[in-house]
């Protein structure tokens, strides 16, 4: 029987939110001995004093990490932290749905507040995917924690140009047939990817929290490259499939983000307060077996009709999108089937520079997975973090002139999970 996707109860906003700067602990003097428990308390600390809202008056907490056996050892994942963020013994719910993670831990918290079970409840992600614990000693010592044991679990390896895993084929699929649909040629296509990696490094850049902050034409430049466009073509960003490059990768890094999630009783009281909510209009989730062909596309369509179906809006309405990209060239796939370039033209708006926070259509403009970095369960509130900024005229990187109203935000990962959400200043 087909279950409706509906509206909230009631009426959900996001009061406060909290991000630690993305990179590798043991790679700074000054983040030696960081653990988990660190970042959460700094992420939602910064959280909290946002929206003068603190642990005591929290009622439940929901947690996200990936990677809480292999790099944190955890066997509760959620409940350990509670005392670093003076909420020891309330509720707390751990998830893991790979690099959707942060996106679906929102969810779980606007579900909470939307059905009246709570008022104030918090959701915060984090992760340590550099590093891992030392056996036997203190959580503050860590070692580094190398690419092979990062592969958890059996990869479908059949080669399935369609399918998502198998020695990253799968990643190829989505500009495959991008360019036989619209006619681009390899060059074409090429290019386009490598703009997308120059848009999003400027969308980075003097990012303080960003784990690259430098612009690609200076790191080009050490390379010896005054023209980016060559830099892009060369050894220093090679190819690593048929079309992703380096740089067109997901930039691992560790850290932490949360936001303080309420209802409309609490949000009307803030507000006189001077506090800045954003209210979260929808958000949306599905899933499918991580076989299905293309199946990036197929979730995302889903989540990103109901999402319209629920709000009455469409990919017109969006004056920021921020989208899940782990492999650059989910940016475009998520730019068209959202409506918000049309369909067959974002290869020529990316080429054009138009996906910066200062062109016609901002994607992602921390920088996104590649370029801003990606500690997956906390990614998801990483992007939540700088499009409530954002709305607000606050980023620290690069605010866009014109203050957002609407946001949607895209989320993909864990192999099979997509989700959507719609934010409204």
């Amino acid at each position: 029987m087909y279950n409706k996707v509906g509206k909230f109860a009631r009426r959900v906003f996001i009061a406060g939110v909290g991000c630690t700067a993305f990179g590798n602990t043991l790679e700074n003097p000054e983040t030696v001995g960081t653990t988990e428990g660190d970042l959460i308390a700094e992420a939602v600390a910064e959280a909290m004093d946002d929206c003068g809202i603190y642990g005591p008056e929290i009622q439940a907490f929901y947690k996200g990490q990936v990677l809480s056996d292999p790099t944190s050892d955890l066997v509760t994942p959620a409940s350990p932290f509670g005392k670093w963020i003076g909420m020891n013994g309330k509720q707390s719910v751990s998830n893991d749905e790979g690099c959707a993670t942060g996106y679906i831990t929102l969810d779980l918290a606007c579900t909470d507040i939307a059905s009246g079970k709570h008022d104030i409840v918090l959701a915060v992600g984090v992760e340590m995917a550099q590093s891992k614990p030392i056996p036997d000693v203190s959580g503050a010592f860590r070692q580094p924690i190398g690419d092979t044991a990062m592969r958890i679990g059996p990869m479908i390896e059949d080669r399935a140009y369609t399918r998502w895993f198998g020695g990253r084929v799968g990643m190829d699929a989505y500009p495959s047939q991008y360019r036989k649909r619209y006619g681009l040629s390899a060059e074409e296509m090429d290019k386009t990817l490598n703009c997308l990696i120059a848009n999003s490094r400027k969308n980075a850049a003097g990012n303080p929290r960003a784990i690259y902050k430098e612009t690609m034409e200076a790191t080009a430049k050490k390379a010896g490259y005054d023209d980016v466009e060559k830099f892009l073509k060369s050894v220093f960003n090679p190819k690593l499939s048929e079309y992703i490059r380096k740089y067109g990768m997901e930039a691992r890094t560790e850290g932490a983000a949360a936001a303080i999630v309420v209802s409309e009783e609490i949000a009307e009281k803030l507000k006189e307060k001077g506090v800045k909510v954003i209210e979260v209009l929808c958000c949306t989730a599905a899933t499918a077996e991580i076989s299905t062909p293309n199946i990036e596309e197929v979730v995302t369509k889903e989540v990103l009709e109901e999402a319209y179906a629920i709000t009455g809006l469409s990919g017109k309405d969006i004056d920021l999108l921020m989208t899940n990209d782990f492999r650059i060239p989910s940016q475009l796939l998520t730019m068209e089937l959202a409506g918000y370039v049309p369909e067959g033209e974002g290869w020529k708006i990316i080429c054009e520079g138009e996906t910066t926070y200062d062109g016609k259509y901002p994607v992602n403009v921390n920088g996104g997975r590649c370029h801003f970095g990606h500690a997956y369960g906390a990614s998801g509130l990483a992007d939540i973090y700088e499009a409530v900024k954002q709305m607000r005229g606050e980023s620290e990187g690069n605010q866009m002139a014109k203050l957002p109203e609407t946001v949607l935000i895209r989320g993909f990962g864990g192999g099979q999970n997509a989700t959507a959400a719609i934010f409204k200043a």
